[in-house]
């Protein structure tokens, strides 16, 4: 359902790099890809997803989301929460992030601008590394945890069968390092562009064909596109 990349390295200096959240069924949790969702079903909308991966293996990444919106009182307005957990060997991040949408009537559809912010949490204990240099500066048994701010910047037009967004994410890019071994430490997440769209299809009066895309990109990593289907 859900996957982190990661990768650091512990050498004369560290390196973080951190991607976006990936689902293969993101069609059934919209609202952590563009926070302009927040508010279109037009009903208090709640999801709750679990996923461990590699069961038995040390160190396996597990990840919980859950995740509610609803419109607001005023029919154009929307809100939204979700949260996330994501644990995979001495790497932990925590995720809190608020969205608020704002709807307009287009054509047969309505067209929604989101925005969201929130704080990311990540926490590194190099206590449970498995170091090849025994010496290395790393190797003392402390952790590091780094807070960011979070904002990103969507826009979503929807109608009864179609839907179609884009979605600017990690428009901030420092974070600030609370351990001694890093004083003049940060980390640095490029912006991520992401842009959705499906359809519904009646096949027949009890059978629907619903498929669906997500296209990612940012600098210096390959375009990602994510092709789906679903028959309801």
């Amino acid at each position: 359902l859900y996957c982190f990349f990661m990768c650091f390295c512990c050498v004369a200096k560290l390196g973080i790099a951190q991607q976006t959240p990936q689902f293969t069924q993101y069609m059934f949790n919209p609202l952590v890809l563009n926070p302009a969702y927040a508010g279109s079903r037009e009903v208090i909308s709640t999801v709750l997803l679990y996923r461990n991966q590699w069961v038995n293996f040390e160190g396996a990444p597990t990840t919980i989301t859950a995740s509610i919106n609803s419109p607001l009182r005023n029919k154009k307005l929307g809100i939204g929460l979700h949260v996330i957990s994501d644990k995979i060997g001495p790497c932990s991040m925590n995720q809190y992030v608020g969205s608020f949408s704002y709807r307009i009537r287009l054509n047969s559809g309505k067209l929604a601008f989101g925005l969201r912010a929130g704080l990311y949490d990540y926490y590194y204990d190099w206590s449970k590394v498995d170091y090849k240099d025994k010496a290395d500066i790393f190797n003392s048994g402390t952790s590091t945890r780094l807070l960011k701010p979070a904002f990103d910047f969507g826009m979503y037009y929807y109608n009864s069968s179609f839907y179609a967004g884009a979605t600017i994410a990690q428009l901030s890019t420092k974070s600030s390092s609370n351990t001694t071994l890093l004083t003049n430490f940060t980390n640095q997440l490029a912006p991520h562009i992401l842009a959705t769209i499906g359809k519904a299809f009646e096949v027949n009066s009890m059978i629907t064909l619903r498929p669906s895309a997500v296209l990612r990109y940012t600098n210096n990593a390959p375009v990602n596109l994510d092709l789906n289907a679903s028959l309801l």
